[in-house]
């Protein structure tokens, strides 16, 4: 035999054993016997060859005969030729859509992800299937083709991690990728507070260890509270422009139960044009407050003197409030439900910074930069440093706010307010706005 084994997938015409005699007495004539009628032998030289496909899933080892005989004398020889596996399916591999770029979260579900190639030397009956994290959000169909199944959220996953199998034939090849998503802003209405005491040229972002709260405690590095009872994108459709507060539902309260009241002063404004109004520090007689409605009412009131800067701009759109005053517990009723009144305390941060307006709520806000997370700038600063109501510690930058969201109006020499998406006019300290 030319070999006693040979793989599965060898082609039909496959040599597969020669045949010699000896001392023959006349022309000798070759004949074979093969019960699974897989092999063929050439009659004068004795040459046999593979006529019919191996496959080893159907059976290891085949026998067969050879006979030989010169008219006077016979002889037979019986062999077996074992049959070698050979995957039936491999090297399976996935491509990714669109050269592996990332999947916008608002796409819709049945857009394409991957697509596969797989070797299948047999032609067997291949089945597909999704694991990984999140798999279920996937759909992948009889060619190995991975879709979207689910709509997608970037807040939720930023990337998959999966493995595509194919079986087939008795065999399982895999491939791992990995999806990523990209983000699409999200805005909503509500109301950013913080402290500015912390914040200075020479930081970046919201500070961790900073001192902000009451009696020397520390508060989380921002809030963000809800406008209205439900989330809208219009803050114009809950905040009187009237009166000028924004309502809000905090602490889990089932009725707007805080106000928080803006001192705009519409007479003494320095852009009092297409409903713009602003000021700059102690530039008016009105005192802003934090205002708990329900049950008993409380009123927190901000003097004029403890007010930097405030205002209300682009129609009611943004509001803006920033205080030198110390920080407080407010002791309110949050909710009244029947006869039971809950109660619960605001934490008034130290110098707080109000701020109202539409926010980027992506990532539920885990860090703020020009690519991810952002709050519309709704702020005026000083551009030179100004200590309000005799203390040195209110030189602050609003650093939560990229530099391609400034500029708005005109608000005087010394100050620069921030609204809108420019920043044609407010890069004195651009650099320190931009967090990259």
């Amino acid at each position: 035999m030319v070999s006693s084994s040979q793989n599965e997938n060898i082609s039909t015409g496959t040599a597969i054993a020669t045949s010699s005699t000896s001392n023959a007495e006349g022309t000798v004539t070759y004949s074979l016997t093969d019960a699974d009628n897989k092999f063929s032998i050439n009659s004068s030289t004795g040459a046999v060859t593979l006529v019919n496909t191996l496959d080893y899933e159907t059976k290891i080892s085949h026998q067969f005969t050879v006979t030989a005989s010169d008219g006077t004398t016979t002889t037979s020889q019986t062999f077996t030729l074992t049959v070698l596996d050979i995957l039936d399916i491999n090297t399976l591999s996935v491509t990714l859509a669109n050269s592996g770029a990332a999947i916008g979260e608002t796409s819709s579900s049945g857009t394409t992800v991957a697509s596969s190639s797989i070797n299948n030397p047999d032609s067997d009956s291949i089945t597909y299937s999704l694991s990984g994290t999140g798999s279920s959000d996937f759909a992948v169909d009889s060619s190995g083709n991975v879709t979207t199944n689910a709509n997608l959220d970037f807040e939720t996953a930023r990337s998959y991690s999966l493995t595509l199998t194919a079986s087939g034939g008795g065999t399982i090849v895999t491939d791992s990728f990995t999806v990523n998503i990209s983000n699409a802003e999200e805005l909503e209405s509500a109301v950013l507070r913080y402290t500015a005491a912390y914040n200075s040229a020479s930081r970046s972002g919201f500070s961790a260890t900073a001192t902000r709260g009451p009696s020397g405690s520390s508060l989380a590095a921002y809030i963000l509270e809800q406008v209205g009872t439900t989330n809208t994108t219009d803050i114009t459709s809950v905040d009187d422009t009237t009166n000028n507060y924004v309502p809000v539902e905090i602490n889990s309260g089932t009725a707007l139960n805080w106000r928080y009241y803006f001192p705009i002063d519409t007479s003494g404004c320095y852009a009092c044009n297409n409903g713009q109004f602003i000021f700059a520090p102690n530039g008016n007689e009105l005192d802003g407050k934090y205002y708990s409605n329900l049950g008993t009412a409380v009123t927190t009131t901000v003097a004029k003197a403890d007010i930097l800067t405030a205002g209300r701009l682009e129609g009611a759109e943004y509001w803006f409030m920033t205080t030198d005053k110390a920080a407080a517990n407010i002791s309110y009723t949050s909710a009244i439900s029947g006869d039971d009144v809950t109660t619960s305390t605001y934490n008034l941060y130290e110098d707080q910074v109000t701020l109202a307006g539409e926010v980027y709520t992506d990532a539920n806000f885990t860090s703020f930069t020009n690519g991810n997370k952002r709050v519309v700038p709704m702020i005026v600063l000083p551009i030179e440093n100004f200590s309000a109501s005799g203390t040195s510690n209110d030189y602050f930058y609003p650093n939560f706010i990229p530099i391609n969201f400034w500029s708005y109006g005109d608000v005087g020499h010394d100050y620069c307010s921030g609204v809108g998406n420019s920043y044609s006019a407010c890069t004195s300290y651009g650099n320190n706005y931009d967090f990259s």
